[in-house]
C-alpha cells in the first residue's frame, strides 16, 4: 500500500496520479499530526519556523499519513514532504518534517536503522545518528566523501557513490549497507528512496535501474521497514520503481540479479577505492 499524505506539492501530486493510473494501491489519508508529533522528532523552534514559511499544514499532513501508514500492519510506502534535510532545530519549505526519525519513534524503535539512498546527502537526518539511532546513506560523491564525519560520528555510515555508476556498483554498496544492517540489527528499518538514481531521471548522474532498488528493499527490508519516497520526479521509472519495492516488501519478487549498464574502468576503480574505506572504518569500530 502507498499512503499519501493529504497536503502535497505539486510535483508529488502528478506521482500520486501516475501511481493511482498505473492500478497500484494508494491510500490518501485524512489523518493529521499535532505539534506533540512535531517534538517526538524537532525541537519547539521548528514549529514556530514551519507556520513562519507557511507549511505546517504540509507538515502535520505528513505525520498523519506516516501514523496511518504505521497502523496498517502491512508493508507500505510514504509519499509525502521530502524528509533527507529537516534536522533537530532546522527545516526547509520543500522538506519540513524528518518523517525518517518520526517513523521510527512512532513504531517505538529501540534500536533504528534509518537509511537514505538518494543523489543528494541527506544533512537533516544525518543530525539524528546518535545514542541507539543509526544512519545510513548512499548518495552521489559530487555532494561530497564527508569522510571525517562518519570517523568522528560511530553511528554513521556514509557511501558516496560515484557519477556513472550503474546496478554492478549500487549492488556492492547495498551488499555493505546489508552487512551494516546485518551487524546491527535493528528492530526497525526506515529506508528513504530517491529515484534520481535511476538510469531515466533527467536530474540523475548515475545508472541504476529497477533490479538495483529490488535488491536494496529486499536485503534491507528484513528488519520491519517502511519505505518513504524522497527526491522522485513524475514520470514511468518512478511508478515501475515503487511498483517493484511493494512487490519485494510483500514478498512477490525474489530478485535475480542482472547488471544492465556497463560501467567504465574508472568507475569501477573509484567504488572499490570507496568501499575498501569504508569497510576498515567498520573494522576499526569493530576492534575498539
Amino acid at each position: 500500500m502507498i499512503v499519501a499524505s493529504c497536503a502535497l506539492p505539486g510535483e508529488r501530486r502528478a506521482v500520486l496520479e501516475q501511481l493511482s493510473h498505473a492500478g497500484i494501491p494508494v491510500r490518501v489519508s485524512s489523518w493529521l499530526g499535532n505539534e506533540e508529533d512535531l517534538l517526538l522528532v524537532h525541537s519547539p523552534q521548528v514549529a514556530r519556523n514551519l507556520r513562519r514559511l507557511g507549511v505546517i499544514e504540509a507538515a502535520l499532513c505528513s505525520l498523519g499519513a506516516a501514523r496511518e501508514a504505521a497502523s496498517l500492519g502491512e508493508p507500505a510506502i510514504l509519499l509525502v514532504t521530502k524528509s533527507l534535510w529537516a534536522g533537530v532545530h532546522s527545516t526547509r519549505p520543500e522538506s519540513p518534517v524528518n518523517l525518517h526519525v518520526y517513523v521510527a519513534r512512532l513504531l517505538g524503535a529501540r534500536r533504528p536503522l534509518l537509511v537514505v539512498v538518494d543523489k543528494h546527502f541527506p544533512r537533516g537526518t544525518v543530525e539524528f545518528a546518535g545514542g541507539e539511532t543509526y544512519v545510513a546513506a548512499l548518495y552521489s560523491a559530487s555532494e561530497g566523501a564527508k569522510v571525517k564525519l562518519m570517523v568522528k560520528n560511530s553511528n554513521l555510515l556514509l557511501l558516496p557513490m560515484p557519477p556513472g555508476a550503474s546496478d554492478g556498483t549500487f549492488a556492492r554498496y547495498v551488499d555493505v549497507l546489508g552487512e551494516y544492517a546485518d551487524a546491527l540489527d535493528p528492530d526497525v528499518t526506515v529506508i528513504g528512496i530517491g529515484t534520481d538514481l535511476h538510469y531515466r531521471d533527467v536530474q540523475g548522474e548515475h545508472f541504476v535501474s529497477e533490479w538495483g532498488y529490488a535488491r536494496l528493499v529486499e536485503r534491507l527490508g528484513r528488519s520491519r521497514a517502511i519505505v518513504v519516497l524522497e527526491c522522485a520526479a513524475p514520470g514511468n521509472h518512478t511508478v515501475s520503481i515503487m511498483s517493484t519495492a511493494l512487490d519485494v516488501l510483500r514478498g512477490r519478487r525474489h530478485v535475480d540479479f542482472e547488471p544492465r549498464v556497463e560501467e567504465s574502468a574508472a568507475v569501477r576503480e573509484e567504488s572499490s577505492r570507496v568501499l575498501r574505506l569504508v569497510r576498515r572504518i567498520m573494522r576499526d569500530r569493530t576492534s575498539m
